[in-house]
This record gives structure tokens, sequence and C-alpha cells, in this order.
């Protein structure tokens, strides 16, 4: 896998490395460049007035048991196409910064910097062939890639849910 940055260890971290072989789905969300909106804050502004990371929690609530952790099922991280020293941490959505654990932590390790760097040469979007306009990975418990959506695609995403999820 490729190296990414996290955002907030600025450390060169595989990203597979952080995808464990668990009984959970990833669902990695990388949206489009900042530069394709007017800056990152419009592009969380508009995450968070009802468009993507709003539009899919309900859908992973829905599979999600009421006394587990929100991402106990499906863990949903985020990969920024800009530079890590770029990324507005803080602002991410609920959706990538959820409260885990008996003391209802911030798990700070589910957004990502794919920008090429001093600590990583790769880019992703090259490498994996991903759309810069942004797309959504959906990495199965084997690690293996079973869906790459459109941003747009949350009837798609919804869909494949279905089809692998009971209801919890």
């Amino acid at each position: 896998m490729n190296p990414e940055v996290d955002a907030i260890e600025i450390g060169a971290v595989s990203l597979g490395g952080g995808l464990r072989a668990r009984a959970r789905l990833e669902l990695i969300h990388v949206p489009a460049a900042a530069d394709a909106v007017v800056s990152i804050a419009e592009l969380v502004a508009r995450w968070q007035s009802g468009e993507w990371a709003s539009a899919v929690t309900p859908l992973i609530a829905r599979v999600t048991p009421a006394d587990a952790d929100a991402d106990a099922v499906i863990d949903a991280k985020v990969i920024y196409q800009e530079s890590f020293d770029e990324v507005e941490q803080l602002p991410s959505p609920e959706l990538f910064l959820p409260k885990t654990g008996p003391l209802g932590l911030i798990d700070w390790e589910k957004v990502y910097s794919a920008a090429p760097n001093a600590w990583c040469r790769t880019d992703i979007f090259d490498e994996c062939e991903l759309s810069r306009d942004g797309v959504v990975v959906v990495v199965r418990p084997d690690q293996y890639v079973d869906a790459v959506l459109p941003l747009d695609g949350v009837a798609a995403l919804e869909s494949f849910l279905d089809g692998v999820f009971l209801p919890a």
C-alpha cells in the first residue's frame, strides 16, 4: 500500500497498515481537491450542511448496533488530497472523528493527507488511478477493494450496504 500522511501525527503511514483485518467494512472517502472548490473550509461546510457525510451517517447507523461505537461495523476514513499542513483536522465531519470506547474519546486516526511530501513521494491518485474529482472506496475486512464509487453515489453505496448487511 501507499504511505499517506496522518494529518495529526505528521508521519508517513501506510493506509494499508491502518486498515486492520477485522470484521468490519472500511469506507474511505476521498473528496475532491480543495482547488476544485473555494477552500477546505468550504468543502467541510458543504459536508456538514447535508452533503456526503450527513447522507452516509444514517446508512452506517442503520447497520450499527445501538450500544456499539459508531465505527464498530463500518470504519469511515477520509483522505484529503491536500498536503498534511493544509488539512484542518478539527472541522472534519464527525463521521471521521467518532467518539469511541468507554470514555467516548475522539479517534483522531481517521483523517489522512495523500499529497506527496517530505515523507512520501507517492501520489496515491496516480498510482491507484483514482479520480481527482473524489471517490469513495469500499474495502472488505479481507482488504479486497469491493467498490469504488463517485462522491455523488450515495444511492449506490446504500444499495451496496443493503446487499451486505442486515439492519442492526
